[in-house]
Protein backbone atom coordinates (compact mmCIF):
# COMPACT_ATOMS: atom_id res chain seq x y z
CA UNK A 1 0.00 0.00 0.00
CA UNK A 2 1.55 3.29 -0.63
CA UNK A 3 2.85 5.29 2.50
CA UNK A 4 0.94 8.41 3.74
CA UNK A 5 3.84 9.96 5.38
CA UNK A 6 4.04 12.53 8.56
CA UNK A 7 4.58 15.86 7.07
CA UNK A 8 6.94 17.62 9.55
CA UNK A 9 6.87 21.28 7.55
CA UNK A 10 4.42 22.96 4.77
CA UNK A 11 4.68 21.54 0.82
CA UNK A 12 5.83 24.62 -1.50
CA UNK A 13 6.18 24.68 -4.90
CA UNK A 14 9.27 24.55 -6.81
CA UNK A 15 10.14 26.78 -9.57
CA UNK A 16 10.01 25.62 -13.25
CA UNK A 17 12.06 26.07 -15.90
CA UNK A 18 11.57 29.16 -18.48
CA UNK A 19 8.93 28.36 -20.71
CA UNK A 20 11.05 30.49 -23.30
CA UNK A 21 14.04 27.61 -22.73
CA UNK A 22 11.59 24.78 -23.58
CA UNK A 23 11.26 22.51 -27.23
CA UNK A 24 7.61 22.19 -28.10
CA UNK A 25 5.94 19.34 -26.60
CA UNK A 26 2.49 17.69 -26.49
CA UNK A 27 1.51 15.91 -24.01
CA UNK A 28 0.35 12.97 -26.23
CA UNK A 29 -2.19 9.86 -24.67
CA UNK A 30 -0.65 8.88 -22.14
CA UNK A 31 -0.21 12.75 -20.63
CA UNK A 32 -3.48 13.13 -21.06
CA UNK A 33 -4.57 9.85 -19.47
CA UNK A 34 -2.23 11.26 -16.49
CA UNK A 35 -4.23 14.72 -16.37
CA UNK A 36 -7.45 13.07 -16.20
CA UNK A 37 -6.47 10.82 -13.39
CA UNK A 38 -5.73 13.97 -11.85
CA UNK A 39 -8.37 15.69 -12.65
CA UNK A 40 -10.58 12.61 -11.10
CA UNK A 41 -8.64 12.15 -7.90
CA UNK A 42 -7.13 15.70 -7.52
CA UNK A 43 -3.90 14.60 -4.93
CA UNK A 44 -1.64 11.90 -6.00
CA UNK A 45 1.92 11.18 -5.49
CA UNK A 46 3.59 9.60 -8.31
CA UNK A 47 3.18 6.40 -6.63
CA UNK A 48 -0.54 6.53 -6.91
CA UNK A 49 -0.74 7.76 -10.12
CA UNK A 50 1.84 4.77 -10.86
CA UNK A 51 -1.18 2.58 -9.13
CA UNK A 52 -3.78 3.41 -11.21
CA UNK A 53 -1.48 3.65 -14.28
CA UNK A 54 -0.53 0.43 -14.55
CA UNK A 55 -3.83 -1.01 -13.55
CA UNK A 56 -5.18 0.67 -16.87
CA UNK A 57 -2.42 0.65 -19.18
CA UNK A 58 0.32 -2.50 -17.93
CA UNK A 59 2.91 0.68 -17.73
CA UNK A 60 5.72 0.81 -14.86
CA UNK A 61 5.86 3.26 -12.28
CA UNK A 62 9.57 4.98 -14.00
CA UNK A 63 7.18 5.82 -17.49
CA UNK A 64 4.74 7.85 -15.25
CA UNK A 65 7.47 9.41 -13.26
CA UNK A 66 9.18 10.67 -16.64
CA UNK A 67 5.45 11.74 -18.12
CA UNK A 68 4.76 13.70 -14.46
CA UNK A 69 7.99 15.45 -15.02
CA UNK A 70 6.91 16.91 -18.13
CA UNK A 71 3.84 17.52 -17.61
CA UNK A 72 5.29 19.50 -14.71
CA UNK A 73 8.28 21.31 -16.67
CA UNK A 74 5.43 22.45 -18.99
CA UNK A 75 2.87 24.22 -16.80
CA UNK A 76 -0.30 21.46 -17.25
CA UNK A 77 0.65 20.12 -13.16
CA UNK A 78 1.14 21.89 -9.91
CA UNK A 79 3.83 19.92 -7.84
CA UNK A 80 4.71 20.52 -3.96
CA UNK A 81 7.21 19.41 -2.17
CA UNK A 82 6.92 16.56 0.19
CA UNK A 83 9.47 15.10 2.70
CA UNK A 84 9.13 11.24 3.73
CA UNK A 85 10.41 10.01 6.77
CA UNK A 86 11.90 7.13 5.10
CA UNK A 87 12.89 6.78 1.89
CA UNK A 88 12.85 8.73 -0.99
CA UNK A 89 11.28 11.98 -1.09
CA UNK A 90 8.01 12.34 -2.60
CA UNK A 91 5.58 15.42 -4.63
CA UNK A 92 1.93 15.81 -4.47
CA UNK A 93 0.51 16.13 -7.70
CA UNK A 94 -2.60 18.33 -8.82
CA UNK A 95 -3.82 19.23 -11.86
CA UNK A 96 -2.92 23.23 -13.07
CA UNK A 97 -5.63 25.32 -15.01
CA UNK A 98 -3.72 24.93 -17.82
CA UNK A 99 -3.91 21.11 -17.82
CA UNK A 100 -7.32 21.32 -16.65
CA UNK A 101 -8.54 23.02 -19.94
CA UNK A 102 -6.93 20.43 -21.61
CA UNK A 103 -9.16 17.32 -19.99
CA UNK A 104 -12.32 19.56 -19.07
CA UNK A 105 -15.09 19.68 -21.76
CA UNK A 106 -16.05 23.61 -21.94
CA UNK A 107 -19.37 22.71 -20.60
CA UNK A 108 -18.23 21.52 -17.57
CA UNK A 109 -15.77 24.28 -17.24
CA UNK A 110 -17.72 27.03 -14.84
CA UNK A 111 -18.91 23.65 -12.68
CA UNK A 112 -14.90 22.88 -12.01
CA UNK A 113 -13.44 26.46 -12.55
CA UNK A 114 -13.75 27.11 -8.51
CA UNK A 115 -12.32 23.55 -8.12
CA UNK A 116 -9.34 23.66 -10.34
CA UNK A 117 -8.42 27.17 -9.20
CA UNK A 118 -8.12 25.89 -5.40
CA UNK A 119 -6.25 22.67 -6.46
CA UNK A 120 -3.16 25.07 -7.42
CA UNK A 121 -3.11 26.90 -3.58
CA UNK A 122 -0.96 25.42 -1.22
CA UNK A 123 -2.46 23.62 1.61
CA UNK A 124 -1.77 22.47 5.05
CA UNK A 125 -3.25 19.00 5.05
CA UNK A 126 -1.86 17.41 2.81
CA UNK A 127 -1.88 13.44 4.52
CA UNK A 128 -5.29 14.18 4.97
CA UNK A 129 -6.42 14.81 1.35
CA UNK A 130 -3.99 12.27 0.21
CA UNK A 131 -6.12 9.73 2.52
CA UNK A 132 -8.97 10.55 0.68
CA UNK A 133 -7.38 10.12 -2.43
CA UNK A 134 -6.11 6.59 -1.35
CA UNK A 135 -9.70 5.83 -0.34
CA UNK A 136 -11.06 6.60 -3.74
CA UNK A 137 -8.45 4.64 -5.62
CA UNK A 138 -8.95 1.64 -3.39
CA UNK A 139 -12.76 1.79 -4.15
CA UNK A 140 -12.50 2.21 -7.65
CA UNK A 141 -9.69 -0.85 -7.92
CA UNK A 142 -11.55 -2.82 -6.07
CA UNK A 143 -15.54 -2.15 -6.30
CA UNK A 144 -15.26 -3.65 -10.03
CA UNK A 145 -14.94 -7.22 -8.18
CA UNK A 146 -18.73 -6.35 -6.87
CA UNK A 147 -20.35 -5.14 -9.89
CA UNK A 148 -22.92 -7.99 -9.96
CA UNK A 149 -24.02 -6.22 -7.01
CA UNK A 150 -23.96 -2.69 -7.19
CA UNK A 151 -22.39 0.17 -9.42
CA UNK A 152 -21.10 3.37 -7.77
CA UNK A 153 -23.19 5.93 -9.04
CA UNK A 154 -20.95 9.12 -7.64
CA UNK A 155 -18.26 10.08 -5.73
CA UNK A 156 -18.83 13.11 -4.20
CA UNK A 157 -15.81 15.08 -2.23
CA UNK A 158 -15.32 17.59 0.25
CA UNK A 159 -16.39 21.00 -0.55
CA UNK A 160 -17.93 19.75 -3.95
CA UNK A 161 -20.20 21.72 -6.51
CA UNK A 162 -20.59 25.42 -7.28
CA UNK A 163 -21.42 28.54 -4.65
CA UNK A 164 -25.08 27.85 -5.86
CA UNK A 165 -25.33 24.01 -5.31
CA UNK A 166 -22.82 22.86 -3.21
CA UNK A 167 -23.41 18.80 -3.43
CA UNK A 168 -21.41 17.35 -0.49
CA UNK A 169 -23.43 18.76 2.45
CA UNK A 170 -26.68 17.57 4.65
CA UNK A 171 -28.07 19.33 7.10
CA UNK A 172 -29.92 18.33 9.85
CA UNK A 173 -32.24 19.87 13.37
CA UNK A 174 -30.09 18.58 16.10
CA UNK A 175 -31.90 20.38 19.84
CA UNK A 176 -33.32 23.16 18.10
CA UNK A 177 -30.69 24.00 15.89
CA UNK A 178 -29.16 23.46 12.67
CA UNK A 179 -26.22 21.30 12.36
CA UNK A 180 -24.86 20.51 9.04
CA UNK A 181 -22.31 18.34 8.07
CA UNK A 182 -19.75 18.07 4.98
CA UNK A 183 -18.29 14.48 4.50
CA UNK A 184 -14.33 13.95 3.04
CA UNK A 185 -16.43 11.62 0.62
CA UNK A 186 -19.94 10.63 -0.16
CA UNK A 187 -19.99 7.36 -2.39
CA UNK A 188 -23.97 6.48 -4.13
CA UNK A 189 -24.53 3.17 -4.74
CA UNK A 190 -27.21 1.45 -7.15
CA UNK A 191 -27.99 -1.87 -5.22
CA UNK A 192 -28.84 -3.75 -8.36
CA UNK A 193 -31.15 -6.84 -6.92
CA UNK A 194 -33.22 -4.00 -4.76
CA UNK A 195 -32.73 -1.59 -7.48
CA UNK A 196 -32.50 1.66 -4.80
CA UNK A 197 -29.84 4.07 -4.17
CA UNK A 198 -27.93 3.67 -0.90
CA UNK A 199 -25.47 6.67 0.45
CA UNK A 200 -22.23 5.72 2.39
CA UNK A 201 -20.82 9.25 4.02
CA UNK A 202 -16.89 8.90 4.77
CA UNK A 203 -15.04 10.88 7.44
CA UNK A 204 -11.56 10.56 7.19
CA UNK A 205 -10.66 11.18 11.36
CA UNK A 206 -6.78 10.75 11.46
CA UNK A 207 -6.22 13.12 15.11
CA UNK A 208 -8.04 13.50 18.29
CA UNK A 209 -10.76 16.61 17.84
CA UNK A 210 -12.62 17.44 20.89
CA UNK A 211 -15.09 15.10 22.58
CA UNK A 212 -17.89 16.43 22.78
CA UNK A 213 -17.65 17.72 18.77
CA UNK A 214 -17.28 14.55 17.85
CA UNK A 215 -19.95 13.28 19.68
CA UNK A 216 -22.01 15.27 18.33
CA UNK A 217 -21.36 14.72 14.97
CA UNK A 218 -22.11 11.34 15.64
CA UNK A 219 -25.20 12.40 17.11
CA UNK A 220 -25.64 14.13 13.43
CA UNK A 221 -25.12 11.09 11.37
CA UNK A 222 -27.60 9.92 13.90
CA UNK A 223 -30.20 11.48 12.66
CA UNK A 224 -29.15 11.64 9.01
CA UNK A 225 -29.63 8.12 8.67
CA UNK A 226 -33.05 7.93 10.95
CA UNK A 227 -35.46 10.31 11.61
CA UNK A 228 -34.12 12.50 9.37
CA UNK A 229 -32.76 11.00 6.71
CA UNK A 230 -35.11 12.89 3.71
CA UNK A 231 -32.34 15.65 4.42
CA UNK A 232 -29.87 13.83 2.75
CA UNK A 233 -32.34 12.53 -0.13
CA UNK A 234 -33.20 15.99 -0.62
CA UNK A 235 -29.37 16.89 -1.87
CA UNK A 236 -29.38 13.93 -3.92
CA UNK A 237 -32.82 14.45 -5.47
CA UNK A 238 -31.41 17.77 -7.18
CA UNK A 239 -29.94 15.64 -9.70
CA UNK A 240 -31.42 11.88 -9.44
CA UNK A 241 -35.51 12.73 -8.64
CA UNK A 242 -35.76 10.76 -5.62
CA UNK A 243 -34.53 9.63 -1.82
CA UNK A 244 -31.64 7.26 -1.31
CA UNK A 245 -32.07 5.03 1.57
CA UNK A 246 -30.54 3.39 4.40
CA UNK A 247 -27.32 5.14 4.21
CA UNK A 248 -24.50 4.44 6.32
CA UNK A 249 -21.61 6.34 7.80
CA UNK A 250 -17.64 5.00 7.60
CA UNK A 251 -15.40 6.94 10.59
CA UNK A 252 -12.17 5.47 9.70
CA UNK A 253 -9.33 6.06 12.75
CA UNK A 254 -5.28 6.70 12.31
CA UNK A 255 -4.97 3.77 14.29
CA UNK A 256 -6.47 1.20 16.84
CA UNK A 257 -6.36 2.95 19.63
CA UNK A 258 -7.88 6.21 17.59
CA UNK A 259 -10.79 3.47 16.36
CA UNK A 260 -11.58 2.48 19.73
CA UNK A 261 -11.98 6.15 20.88
CA UNK A 262 -14.43 6.63 17.82
CA UNK A 263 -15.65 3.86 19.35
CA UNK A 264 -16.44 5.36 22.40
CA UNK A 265 -17.94 8.53 20.44
CA UNK A 266 -20.70 6.42 18.74
CA UNK A 267 -21.63 4.81 22.12
CA UNK A 268 -22.09 7.38 24.15
CA UNK A 269 -23.93 9.61 21.17
CA UNK A 270 -26.28 6.85 21.27
CA UNK A 271 -26.82 6.79 24.74
CA UNK A 272 -29.73 8.88 26.22
CA UNK A 273 -29.08 11.99 27.33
Amino acid sequence: MPRLVHLDRMPSRTRRPDPENLPDWEPGRSGLRILRLLQRYRYLTSELVGMLYEHEQGKGSSQVRHHLTQLWRHGLVERFYRPAERGSTQYVYALSVAGAHLVLPDEEWAEQRRRIYNLGRTKKDYEHLLVISLLQVLWDLGSPEFSDLFGTVTYWLDKDGDAEHVRNRFAVKLDGKTEAVKPDTTVLLLLKERRFLRPIFFEIERTHKNYERTRRRFRVYDQLLGPQQAAAGAVFKKEFKHNPMNGMAVFIGANDRHVASLRVSAWNAAAPA
